[in-house]
């Protein structure tokens, strides 16, 4: 799995919106979004970026690393 989709999947699951990573990691939401994005002109984060990453989330960099959270059904 790539890091844009592991990001994204460990956001969702826990509920967090894309500005609200910014500020728990200290970057702007353009930042989040190019981290997530799938696109070549996607950017990843810095390695001190995917430790705050893990810290937004409330998890160690191994279960990030590890198995992502599965993504949620979506009602209809």
């Amino acid at each position: 799995m790539k890091l844009n989709e592991r990001i994204t999947r460990w956001r969702e699951s826990r509920e967090i919106t894309k500005a609200e990573l910014a500020r728990r990691t200290g970057v702007s939401s353009a930042a989040v979004a190019q981290w997530e994005d799938t696109s070549p002109e996607g950017t990843e984060p810095t390695h001190d970026s995917v430790d705050a990453i893990a810290k937004a989330f409330g998890i160690s960099l191994s279960e990030f690393w590890g198995t992502p959270p599965r993504r949620k059904a979506k009602v209809a």
